[in-house]
């Protein structure tokens, strides 16, 4: 067998269904369509000899030849990474590429006022972001989609490192003349009495509060549910309702005047935590590790 043969993309599709469970679910992961995925694995595994993967009736899971497999997918792609990295230092970090994953909550004040300091001593390093809900931005992360992650209270997984953390305290979006307007904080419960607007459960708001009220009897109960937070903060800049985030993702509009952001003062909804992640053992690009550095500054001293 002839395994200076391997293809990457074939290695990487072995990984990515190791970490998925699934063919489809690996194709997404890395924009590829799900045959050709398929062809990928039945090349590899015809170069291989070998089956990699057993298909099981909840997924699939790698043999132990697919384990050896895998842990060579991995470890290419971690000497790529410092290969990266060094010719980025030699390069003086004139050029480079991060990609983000992040929430809504920080996509309009803190993750551009990141990258435009950073690029302002670095303007030849590119930046993508990729705008998903919480537990999808620290997937992306976990499966090497992103380097860095921006993501309010992410699902915890194992794959993960927390570069940089802080308390984030959750508000309730009100237009000027609603009846909570005046008030200088207020509890979830008195937002019961209102029309609630709701992220839906892929959120890392929606998780929180729902743990909040478990066990007691009162019920979120969304007049409006929306993985858009832009639909959520027109249903309560109109004010019919209450709306709910934290305060980087209405820093705008709320200098604006079109929203006032009221912290609940419940104190697990007063800790909500916004947190820089990296994918634990990865030897990240200079450039993204910089910038992890710089974004972790300043979420910390934010």
């Amino acid at each position: 067998m002839d395994l200076h043969a391997l293809q990457p993309r074939g290695l990487a599709v072995a990984d990515a269904i190791a970490r998925t469970g699934s063919v489809r679910a690996a194709a997404t992961v890395l924009g590829l369509a799900p045959s050709a995925a398929t062809v990928a694995l039945a090349d590899l595994e015809a170069l291989v000899g070998l089956a990699l993967f057993e298909r099981l009736p909840r997924g699939m899971r790698p043999t132990a030849a697919g384990e050896l497999v895998i842990a060579e997918a991995r470890s290419q792609r971690q000497r790529l990474d410092r290969l990266a990295s060094d010719l980025d230092a030699l390069a003086g970090l004139r050029r480079g590429h991060v990609t983000i994953a992040a929430v809504e909550a920080v996509a309009e004040s803190l993750l551009p006022e990141a990258i435009l300091a950073f690029r302002a001593r670095h303007a030849g390093v590119g930046f993508s972001t990729v705008i998903l809900p919480a537990e999808q931005a620290a997937a992306a992360v976990a499966d090497d989609r992103a380097e860095v992650g921006l993501v309010f209270n992410p699902p915890a997984r194992a794959e993960l490192q927390v570069l940089a953390a802080r308390d984030e305290p959750l508000c309730a979006l009100v237009a000027p003349n609603h009846p909570l307007a005046s008030r200088a904080s207020v509890r979830l419960v008195e937002c019961l009495a209102y029309p609630l607007a709701l992220p839906d459960r892929t959120s890392g708001v929606r998780p929180l509060m729902e743990a909040f009220l478990a066990g007691a009897s009162q019920r979120l109960e969304p007049a409006i549910e929306s993985s858009s937070f832009a639909v959520l903060i027109a249903f309560a800049r109109s004010g019919q309702g209450v709306a709910f985030q934290i305060l980087p993702g209405v820093a705008h509009a709320v200098a604006d005047g079109a929203v006032l952001a009221i912290p609940l003062s419940d104190p697990a909804l007063f800790r909500g935590r916004l947190e820089v992640l990296t994918r634990r053992g990865r030897a990240l690009p200079l450039a993204a590790a910089e910038f992890a550095t710089l974004l972790g500054d300043q979420v910390l001293n934010g």
